[in-house]
């Protein structure tokens, strides 16, 4: 199954079984499922060794991407396999356009809903149901967190 630039605007075409292709940071890029990307692991042992197929939408061995922004991959050194985070700003209306993404468990950044889905359709209850959350600020998704 692959993922390639079509239709109008540089939209891409909507896969049969419910995952899709989506363009970001200039790329067009299958969308997996968690459990098909869990699947799909790729030993590393550094982030240099993690690269990743827009097209086919998985981590790859080797270099990284040169992309700005977008899905790449990086070595999660709890478990030494690449990864897909995402990378550079993310563009929002509402909250709804906002979710995050841990990367290398080090810290938390903001991703696309459609790249992670968000814990709650609303807003995060500080300390209740969490202790930070993706919101939009400004027209681009930006992450706070609270002390709890």
């Amino acid at each position: 199954m692959a993922c390639v630039e079509g239709g109008p605007k540089g939209r891409a075409p909507k896969d049969v079984k419910g995952m899709g292709c989506r363009c970001a940071g200039g790329t067009c890029t299958l969308v997996r499922s968690e459990a098909e990307r869990d699947q799909l692991r790729v030993a590393c042992e550094s982030d240099a060794g993690c690269g990743f197929d827009a097209t086919h939408g998985v981590c790859t061995a080797g270099p990284p991407s040169a992309a700005d922004a977008g899905v790449e991959c990086v070595c999660d050194p709890a478990n030494h396999w690449c990864v897909e985070t995402w990378k550079g700003e993310v563009g929002c209306k509402t909250i709804a356009d906002c979710g995050a993404t841990r990367v290398n468990t080090r810290r938390t950044v903001p991703a696309p809903s459609w790249f992670v889905r968000r814990r709650t359709p609303g807003p995060i209850r500080p300390c209740q149901d969490g202790e930070s959350d993706s919101v939009c600020k400004q027209s681009k998704c930006e992450i706070v967190g609270w002390k709890c």
